[in-house]
């Protein structure tokens, strides 16, 4: 595994010194090992490096996995029908310091007409969070997501359980109790600071 890990980027025979190691990979790989079984070495660590901190930044998002050309079973169509793979949404905690303490769970699934729906995967990772806080009574964790976040459900469900804050980018303009409208709630609000954003290119 230490070989492998050192040059991931190479095949099995160039990254493995002799025959060996190769035979003892080949081994290794065809173990019936989930990968979430092969995560929770890491997931156990990135909450015992959590629990050292007050405040904690989950940060939730979707990847492609582009195994296009490759013989590989369980994929299904990303964008395009031609591409094919995986999709990953894992979640990264951080510290507001922009500390990276590792990834402490994943949603992994292959559109091939016959997966669960796939917004819930937001949901599920506050579910995930929410039961996590339980290893972590003394960190504040702040579940953050984007536009796709921004689903009534999961607002039920921490009114339900507001064990972990949250952080969503809007993408619909709600109704509030008040009968005013988020967007315009906002925008009455005094502005409280500003950042400037430089581009990584220059116009």
């Amino acid at each position: 595994m230490d070989t492998l890990a050192t040059q991931p980027g190479k095949s099995i025979t160039a990254a493995c010194r002799g025959w060996s190691e190769t035979k003892a990979t080949y081994r290794l790989l065809e173990q019936d090992i989930s990968w979430d079984t092969l995560l929770k070495p890491h997931w156990d660590s990135t909450l015992a490096r959590a629990a050292e901190h007050n405040t904690v930044l989950c940060l939730q998002d979707t990847t492609e996995l582009d195994f296009n050309g490759r013989k590989a079973e369980g994929l299904g169509k990303l964008n395009y029908d031609a591409r094919r793979g995986m999709y990953l949404h894992p979640t990264l905690m951080v510290t507001p310091e922009r500390l990276p303490l590792g990834i402490t769970d994943a949603w992994m699934w292959a559109r091939d007409g016959q997966q669960p729906k796939e917004s819930d995967r937001w949901l599920e990772g506050y579910q995930r969070l929410s039961e996590l806080k339980q290893q972590l009574p003394d960190t504040r964790l702040v579940y953050v997501g984007d536009r796709e976040a921004d689903l009534f459900t999961l607002y039920q469900e921490q009114a339900a359980a507001p064990h972990v804050d949250y952080l969503i980018r809007g993408k619909h303009n709600r109704k509030l109790a008040d009968d005013r409208k988020l967007k315009e709630a906002v925008a009455a609000e005094p502005v409280l600071g500003k950042r400037l954003i430089n581009p990584i290119f220059p116009r």
